[in-house]
């Protein structure tokens, strides 16, 4: 899996190691002493070094991460062990040397028992450290890959604002994104403005590609909404203090975002446009992920309370399409079936949830765009 952020971990990685260097070079607590041999201090570090990153690129994600335990872990032993007794092989002659003034010779095989645990612990350590970076990074990759799949699919975003509500919104009603003192803030068509603490380039990897563009470092516009633009600047259109907005174009970038505006544009326009249409003939929807519920005529905005109980039905439905209403009912443990039945009602009132095909073999599915397979 590719890392995003290269250069960054590859100097945090280097920071890590300078530091390790510098006490295996000062400091005798963590390895064995080599008197008079400072190479073999270098290449201690050095096994340390090649069993981690052993472990790290290879071990971890071909197997751990695979869920092959039984292979990962006997492999990891062994590096570890693999590491260890090169160490103490290497330096060995000088344990002999400093220890023999003071220490009986019966005495040595338990003192290099002792040690050799000692360096196994150590190296384990080590290993447990960035075995844990590693599942960590795993983990925002793939809440990453979900979130931009998610988007892909049902031209959606989920929001999570302040007052930690999830909100789902339509990426077609997104006009721009700017960042400022580390929130991004979503800008309407209403004219509302969500506030979210999280990077621009976090939600730049989370939106579809051929629909958003960033123009600089604070501002991401979606390409349906400009409707000018020259090298300097793009027109949308929304109005904010009685004017058009207008943003800058960084310089570095005028001349990537007027060639992809004049391709993306034409691209997205038209894409979403026949999908609005084709949504509109067949179910009298103007989007396939609605993020509002009308009842008695009063149009209220639909929130998605963080683990609430429409949230886990809707993260049911999307992971197990065609769904009846006992699996929903079956998978949710603690409510009742009439509870869960209203959650179901609320959802698909709000667009985010229908029921296909008949009553008896026919399930629930979350609406997406794009799907040509949807039955009639």
């Amino acid at each position: 899996m590719k890392s995003r952020f290269p250069f960054l971990q590859l100097i945090l990685h280097s920071a890590f190691w300078f530091v390790i260097f510098y006490f295996f070079t000062r400091n005798s607590f963590l390895r064995p002493l080599a008197i008079a041999t400072p190479y073999k201090e270098y290449l201690s570090v050095l096994f340390v070094m090649i069993m981690i990153y052993v472990n790290y690129f290879y071990l971890i994600p071909k197997y751990f991460l695979s869920k092959k335990f039984k292979i990962f872990f006997p492999l990891a032993i062994g590096t570890i062990v693999v590491a260890v007794m090169s160490e103490f092989f290497l330096v060995k002659p000088n344990i002999y040397q400093c220890a023999s003034g003071y220490l009986p010779a019966e005495e040595f095989p338990k003192y290099y028992r002792i040690l050799v645990m000692l360096l196994f612990f150590r190296n384990l350590c080590f290993l447990l450290f960035f075995f844990l970076l590693k599942l960590y990074q795993d983990l925002l990759e793939k809440y990453r890959l979900e979130k931009q799949t998610f988007a892909d699919r049902t031209h959606c975003i989920t929001i999570l604002l302040p007052s930690k509500k999830a909100k789902i919104v339509r990426i077609e009603d997104i006009v721009y994104l700017s960042h400022d003192q580390n929130y991004t803030y979503f800008h309407m068509t209403n004219g509302k403005k969500h506030p979210q603490y999280v990077s621009l380039k976090d939600v730049e990897d989370t939106l579809p590609k051929d629909f958003s563009l960033r123009i600089n470092k604070k501002y991401i516009v979606m390409i349906l909404h400009v409707v000018d633009y020259n090298k300097a600047s793009v027109t949308l259109d929304l109005v904010e203090n009685g004017e058009p907005v207008v943003l800058p174009i960084s310089e570095q970038k005028k001349d990537m975002v007027s060639e992809k505006l004049k391709e993306i544009k034409r691209k997205s326009s038209v894409s979403f446009r026949l999908l609005h249409d084709e949504n509109a003939k067949n179910d009298g929807r103007t989007d396939e992920c609605i993020a509002s519920v009308t009842e008695e005529n009063d149009k209220e905005e639909l929130f998605l309370e963080e683990n609430s109980l429409e949230c886990e039905i809707f993260d049911f439905v999307l992971a197990h399409p065609n769904c009846s209403m006992p699996d929903i009912v079956e998978a949710i443990k603690g409510k009742s079936k009439s509870t869960i039945e209203r959650s179901v009602r609320k959802l698909k009132a709000g667009g985010l949830v229908e029921h296909r095909n008949s009553t008896k073999k026919g399930g629930y599915y979350v609406v997406e765009s794009g799907d040509d397979n949807t039955p009639a």
